[in-house]
Parts: C-alpha cells; structure tokens; sequence
C-alpha cells in the first residue's frame, strides 16, 4: 500500500457522525449510477461531481501547504519524464498508413489527446463507467478521490511535461488531476470487468465489441498511458499488493499476441519421422511464464516486460562470430537450403528464439507463435516508440525482434511457409499484407545489431557450409514428411528386391 495515504472509511448511509469532514464525505458518498450521464463538452466529471472535485481540491491544497509535505515531494521527484510523446522523427519516417497508428481511434486516455471532438461519445461512456468502479468500492467519494489526489500530485510532475507554446486541454494542476481521476477509474473498471468471468457483470459496461477491441488498442498508444501508480491506488481500493499484479498480468495476457498453441498428440508416423531425422545436439531453455517483479511504469511497458525477456535476450546477444552481416534472405531461401522453422510452445516471448542444428536431419529455427490483426501495426509501433524513448532500455527488444522478422520475410510465400507452420496466426488479411505490414514497420528501423546474435550465427555457419546445405536439402526432400519418409524407404525396398531378382536372374540356382 502507499505509504502517507489518508485512511478510507467505507460509506455507511443512515450513521451520523459528529466529524463533520466525516459527514461531508458521507454526503459525497452517495452515488446513482445512470445508463448515461450528461456533461459539458469542457468537463471531464458531471456537473454535480465537478463541483465536489473543487471543494475537495481546495481542502486538499491546504492541507498539503505545509512547508515539510512540500519539500517531501520536491525531493521525492524523478530526474527524467517517464510518458511521453511519440518521438517526432519515428512519425515523419513512418508511411502514411502507420501515421495514424499513433493516434486514437475511439477514446483518449490521459491529458495528450483529451477534448478532441472525436472522442465526446466515448468521454460520455467513460465517465459512467468510471462512476460504476467508484460505486463498486463501497467507499465513499471523498475518500478514493483524497488518497487519488496525494499520488497524483507527485505524478503530474514526474509523468507529464508540455511545451510552454502548446496548447493544453485543462487550465490548471486541478482539472489535470480530474482529467487522470476519470480516465484511471473507467481504465480499471474497464479491465476487471474484461476479466470478469461472470457475463452479467461484463455486460455492465454496455460496450459493443467493435468497441471493446478498440479500446484495448488505444490503451496500448504510447500517448495515450496512464502513470501505472494512479491505477495501483483505486486498484488498492480492492486488492492487495499480489492481487494488482495477477489482474495486471491476466489482463495482459488476455490481449497479447501470443496465442497458444493447441497440443496435439503426435502420430505414429510422425514419432518415426523425427527418430530417423536425428537427435538434438543442444537441449532448448524452457519458455515458462513471465512475471512482474517491480510495477512497470505504465500499461505499454507491461506489455513489453511480457514479450521481451530482457535476461534471455542478453543470453541471445552473445556469440564468438560475427553475425551483423549474414547471406541469407528469407524464409523461402532458408526453406531451399533445407530449413526447417517450427512455432514455439506456449507462453512463448519475443525472446523465445532458438536455432538448432542436428547430428542427423535437417537443422530447425524455432520462432514465438505470433497473432497478427488489424490492431497489430499500431501495439508494435508504439512499442518501438516506447524503446525509442532517451529513457528506455537500451537492449531495444521488440525493435531487434521486428527486425529479424523481417530479415526472415520478404513476399508472401515466406508468410504462407509460417502460417503453415503455425507460427503466424493471420486475421489481418491476406499474406502479401502481412509481408507488408512488417517491411513498413520496420523501414528506417535500427535495431540493436548484437540482438540474437548466437542464432544469426548458427543460421549463417549452417548456410554458408556447402556440405551441410547439400546434406539438409537431401534430408529435406527425403524425411521432412511422413509420406516422404515411407516413400524413401519404399523405394529403398523395390531397389533391393529389383537387386535380389536381377541376381537370381543372372545367377540361377541349381
């Protein structure tokens, strides 16, 4: 819980009290959830609500006047901004289909986007549903905006910064803080009750899922993120420490893009198929699942600790060759030198890519199982965004991924080879489209040259050995299948009876 937080008392409708800040918040406390709720074009809470917002402001601000409480929070301030804009040149690089990947499509989170006339109807929806997650607390308003209000002080200065010449959409630290109050409560709302098994509950929300899938893509923008602290502390209204993390990471999970492969049992044909392609030089690390260790600093970055295994990758950057430059061009080069590409198992991360080479067969790329849709584009952009900032990681994970994908894919049949192999999931469209969409991301991209560099390596020494190509093509032709595999030996047979009859023939007995 966070530390320095005014003690909530749960709203108990009927009960007097003799504290009259206690009674003021018991008035406060009472709620009536409406199907909708009007509001000025200019505000971000009702009219009634926006009044309550003023006065619990100004008995805030001075109770926080005093001199030590200042000073905490002065020192208390991060050295560096952690949300903000799309760096300017990654937009005047990008085509003009990814511009708009940046932008939002249906709902504005955050100060960035807020008072666009394109997002009134879904501000009006917002505000009911952001009312329902108060109304579920069973604390009194006063309460949850107070405890809301002590972290938002801190991190109104230490998320956000804004040009001196660009024009804000609030007038003043208040209506910022309304502006964040709002839009955390529908954004937690709006997860738990995404995750909520019980249907009746889930339809409170009265959203049509073209809407849903919406929002989920904008919540995932770079400028469209909420300090991950203020969702913590509505989230503290209702769970514990271990709690917001499990939700945090059910959620996540929900809406990555790494489906899970089903587990088929293997045939007999296929068992026999793998015994006579060879053994595994080197045994593959376990996937395993992922885990949030220190609360990331917003939703996006969660996202990224969920695709990138920042530990693994460093593993995957060390290599005595030198792998920046490399002969080979794609999949269906690689599939013509006798390569074999297989979809990781479940719970598969960005990092979860593994080259092996066989004593006997046809050596394999192993590579995370991947849900390509019309949302895509825009989760990957702004994550590269997201890396690209001065603050990031300097590993640039997704960025290296994106980019040795697209080494690996040129046209469409390289997509068709990877779909095949379940290794992409294609609800975007057509092939050709997914080849496109990973060229254009990843156009004028520069990625962390030593990012996977031990497969690079192994994939280049394999290519570049004749012997070893000519010996995988063989093994390629002859025992990629099963029918392939009974085939060769079928022949193998009809050669050696053909050799037994021709000798008997020539050499009769008796």
């Amino acid at each position: 819980m966070v530390q320095e937080e005014p003690v909530l008392n749960r709203s108990q409708p009927g009960n007097s009290s003799n504290d009259s800040d206690a009674a003021q918040g018991e008035e406060m406390s009472i709620l009536v959830i409406e199907d909708s709720v009007e509001s000025p074009a200019t505000s971000t809470v009702p009219t009634d609500t926006r009044s309550v917002h003023i006065k619990l402001h100004a008995i805030i601000q001075e109770e926080d006047s005093h001199p030590m409480r200042e000073e905490n929070l002065r020192q208390r301030k991060l050295p560096y901004l952690k949300i903000q804009k799309v760096p300017q040149i990654l937009k005047d690089l990008a085509s003009v289909s990814n511009k708009s990947c940046y932008e939002p499509l249906v709902i504005s989170l955050g100060p960035f986007h807020h008072g666009k006339a394109r997002y009134k109807y879904m501000q009006d929806l917002k505000i009911r549903i952001s009312e329902q997650f108060i109304a579920g607390t069973n604390y009194a308003r006063s309460d949850i905006f107070r405890k809301f209000h002590q972290v938002a002080r801190r991190a109104k200065d230490e998320y956000y910064s804004f040009d001196q010449h660009e024009k804000r959409p609030f007038t003043n630290d208040d209506d910022l803080i309304d502006i964040l109050f709002t839009d955390a409560c529908f954004l937690v709302q709006f997860i738990l009750s995404y995750l909520d098994t019980d249907e009746k509950k889930r339809m409170k929300v009265k959203m049509k899922m073209y809407e849903i899938a919406f929002v989920i893509r904008d919540m995932f923008l770079l400028e469209n993120q909420l300090p991950f602290p203020l969702v913590k502390s509505l989230m503290e209204l209702r769970f514990e420490e271990h709690e917001i993390r499990q939700k945090i990471k059910q959620f996540i999970d929900r809406v990555r893009f790494t489906p899970i492969p089903q587990q088929r049992q293997a045939s007999f044909a296929k068992k026999l198929c793998k015994l006579l392609s060879g053994t595994i030089r080197k045994k593959l690390p376990p996937t395993g699942s992922w885990d949030l260790q220190n609360d990331p600093i917003h939703l996006l970055q969660a996202l990224q600790i969920r695709l990138v295994d920042h530990k693994k990758l460093g593993q995957l950057n060390t290599s005595t060759q030198n792998a920046t430059l490399f002969s080979y061009r794609s999949v269906s080069e690689l599939v013509t030198a006798g390569f074999d590409f297989k979809a990781g198992k479940s719970w598969c991360q960005f990092t979860d890519i593994w080259f092996q080479e066989k004593s006997f067969g046809s050596p394999v790329l192993i590579l995370p199982p991947m849900t390509v849709d019309d949302s895509t584009p825009a989760m990957l952009l702004n994550l590269v965004a997201f890396e690209a900032l001065p603050d990031a990681p300097d590993d640039l994970g997704v960025t290296s991924f994106l980019w040795f994908m697209d080494s690996l894919i040129d046209t469409a049949e390289d997509v068709k080879e990877l779909r095949s192999k379940g290794i992409l999931v294609n609800f975007l469209g057509s092939d050709e489209q997914v080849a496109q969409m990973f060229n254009s991301i990843t156009d004028q991209l520069v990625p962390n040259m030593d990012a996977y560099a031990s497969v690079k390596a192994g994939i280049e020494g394999h290519f570049r050995s004749r012997r070893r190509v000519w010996f995988s093509q063989w093994m390629h032709a002859h025992f990629s299948t099963p029918w392939t595999t009974i085939g060769f030996f079928a022949a193998l047979i009809a050669v050696f009876l053909s050799f037994i009859q021709a000798y008997f023939s020539a050499f009769p007995r008796g």
